[in-house]
């Protein structure tokens, strides 16, 4: 019996190391397997990486005209279409930066994969994807054949069509710009600026400056590639790019980065997460700052397309719109779900606005706020002049939008107010001298609030009655040569927005812009030739504008 149960141990002693090292053997062959097929996925894995790029990054006309990322319905308020979604749909994009084209037709934005999406706004289609890129900024080209971005080495044109890079220049950039006459790529670098001829770039033009190289970083440039601000983390400076010169005096600030208004006279700086905004009249920068507060903290800014507003995104996901006559808060406007990143004006028309959220809404909002501050209004013919103008000077936003709103619909119902406003002007030839003479004799008049009126009105025409009230300063009362001293003592150095004569002055011609019929572009052009320097200057923006646009 012990001899069987020796037997039967030493066999077991055997087997045991066999059936181990078969299950070993079963281990081996799988994990060799799994590694079979690890390499054969990995070898076929990059063209199938790149089947779903191109599926993604370059998508077939067809599916371009239905492309189910736009929305028109159940939007926010004031809201004319989304692209993108509002939800968790992996299909979706994250925008970080928006650019729209010179005649607004094309908006291309910046996804969170760095891929420009070029959108055809009239035809509501995605019109190409420039691929995944770490470009610093870029921009579309004046004739909509090109995405030109440029990184800290070169400068690429890619093609709209074909999505493909086209032409390349061994110039670095931080900003880009567009110049419109003559049409130049504005490309601004550390401490240089050079300009190139379009519609292709042959031979740069290379702007000498006195900067001190690559210690200066550009935080910004203006719209049309004026004006380039630098900085070296001490001071900054403000370069004239058509000359090189600097431009003097400059802001006493040193912003991350700094946004130009498009007239060329308002600077914002503008810092990531900063509870305040500061504006800088750039006709005397050390003199007028003004300061716009909002205690939800500023994520990105953007002067309106007129230059008299300024967008802000906020903390809270939130869009504010600043006015910058009165620099007061004029509405909040919320419609993403996530933090506003992007913000570009729609060059073409007033108010217009396009916004790029990323995390869980990641789209793409135009906006039309044109309704929303200026709304139709009943019986616009009856409006009280006399009380419209007096609340166009007011510093309350409220009150002097309110009473633009009541001049531009009193005007576009073809009321008596052109009669008026012609008056208020001096516009009307045949009656000029007349006007005039009354208004000097109510200088005189035995009720105050006669002779108040008078001189608010001889304010209005003071540089082109000048001649007139130097010879009643000989003649007049005592009453009318102190009115008259005080209407000539004007502060020419102070910007249009410290009095209410200016105040008034940007409304009138506001509500002319609105209006933007024949009419208005003519009563525009009598105030260029017969007004005053302030408004004369006004209406000459806005004609300029009118017609780089048309």
């Amino acid at each position: 019996m012990q001899q069987e149960l020796y037997q039967f141990y030493r066999i077991r002693s055997y087997v045991k190391p066999a059936a181990k090292h078969d299950n070993l053997c079963r281990v081996i062959v799988h994990f060799a397997k799994l590694a079979l097929m690890l390499v054969a996925l990995s070898a076929f894995s990059p063209t199938l990486h790149a089947q779903t790029s191109a599926t993604q990054e370059k998508v077939p006309q067809e599916a371009k005209a239905t492309d189910s990322l736009w929305q028109t319905e159940d939007l926010p308020r004031d809201a004319v279409f989304r692209y993108g979604s509002n939800n968790r749909n992996p299909s979706a994009i994250g925008i970080y930066v928006l650019r729209f084209s010179r005649d607004g037709t094309l908006l291309a934005a910046r996804d969170r994969r760095n891929s420009i999406r070029v959108l055809d706004l009239e035809k509501r289609k995605l019109a190409a994807v420039v691929p995944t890129q770490t470009s610093l900024d870029y921009l579309v080209s004046p004739d909509n054949r090109y995405v030109i971005s440029a990184d800290r080495k070169q400068t690429r044109f890619w093609s709209i069509a074909d999505s493909e890079i086209v032409r390349e220049i061994p110039k670095p950039g931080h900003k880009l710009a567009l110049s419109a006459n003559p049409d130049e790529l504005v490309i601004v670098g550390k401490g240089v600026v050079s300009r190139f001829p379009l519609p292709m770039p042959s031979k740069p033009k290379d702007v000498l400056t006195k900067l001190g190289g690559s210690s200066i970083l550009p935080a910004g440039v203006s719209t049309d590639g004026g004006i380039a601000i630098f900085h070296n983390g001490r001071t900054v400076e403000l370069l004239n790019t058509n000359t090189g010169e600097q431009i003097e005096p400059v802001p006493q600030v040193v912003p991350r980065r700094a946004i130009v208004s498009p007239n060329g006279n308002l600077l914002g700086q503008v810092n990531y997460g900063d509870s305040r905004l500061n504006i800088y009249d750039l006709r005397n920068a050390k003199k007028y700052q003004y300061v716009l507060e909002d205690k939800r903290r500023v994520v990105t800014a953007v002067f309106s397309s007129d230059s008299r507003f300024l967008y802000t995104s906020n903390y809270d996901n939130s869009i504010v719109i600043w006015d910058l006559v009165t620099m007061q808060q004029v509405d909040r406007v919320v419609g993403h779900e996530s933090r506003v990143f992007a913000l570009a004006p729609a060059p073409k028309k007033l108010l217009c606005l396009a916004s790029g959220s990323a995390g869980s809404d990641r789209s793409v909002i135009f906006w039309n706020f044109r309704d929303r501050l200026f709304p139709p209004i009943e019986d616009p013919e009856k409006i009280d002049f006399s009380s419209v103008w007096e609340q166009l000077g007011s510093n309350d936003v409220k009150l002097s939008l309110d009473a633009t709103n009541r001049l531009y619909r009193g005007l576009e119902n073809g009321s008596d107010a052109w009669q008026q406003l012609a008056d208020r002007l001096g516009l009307l030839n045949r009656r000029d001298d007349e006007l005039t003479n009354q208004l000097l004799k109510d200088l005189d008049d035995q009720k105050y609030e006669v002779r108040e009126k008078a001189t608010t009105m001889l304010k209005e025409m003071a540089e082109r009655i000048r001649p007139l009230l130097e010879q009643k300063l000989v003649d007049g009362s005592q009453e009318a040569k102190w009115r008259i001293n005080k209407i000539l003592r004007m502060d020419r150095d102070k910007p249009v927005i410290s009095a209410a004569s200016g105040r008034r002055k940007h409304r009138v011609v506001l509500a002319l812009d609105l209006l933007g019929n024949a009419r208005a572009d003519r009563v525009l052009k009598a105030i260029v030739e017969a007004s005053d320097p302030t408004m004369r200057e006004l209406a000459k923006s806005v004609l300029v504008r009118r017609k780089s646009l048309d």
